[in-house]
């Protein structure tokens, strides 16, 4: 089993994390974590507001059946996001750090 990184104390209130525990948390500069404190340990958690993945679904059109899917209870007609609608959250999400895929069902 591999040594645990460690974090650094810079000062009374600054801690420099392991890169890849800085990453699993999602930071970048001005991020907030909230620090559980227990009694003989401290959890850094994530602010719960940011935002892990985004999942833009352009079209409500399925030819599929599935019971599981929350279109089962739509009574909306089904349809196509428009293309300004579309470019909206994609142009706010440009040059954040993230992975992309893009899933084309035909």
């Amino acid at each position: 089993m591999a040594e645990p990184e460690k974090a650094e104390a810079l000062g009374p209130d600054t801690l420099r994390l392991p890169p890849e525990a800085a990453r699993k948390l999602g930071l970048s500069p001005g991020a907030r974590l909230e620090a559980a404190v227990c009694r003989s340990s401290v959890e850094l958690r994530p602010d719960i507001h940011s935002l892990a993945k985004v999942y833009i679904e352009p079209s409500s059109r399925c030819n599929l059946s599935c019971r599981t899917c929350i279109r089962q209870t739509w009574s909306e007609p089904l349809g196509d996001m428009d293309l300004p609608l579309f470019q909206r959250p994609a142009a706010a999400a440009y040059g954040l750090r993230a992975s992309s895929s893009v899933h084309n069902v035909e």
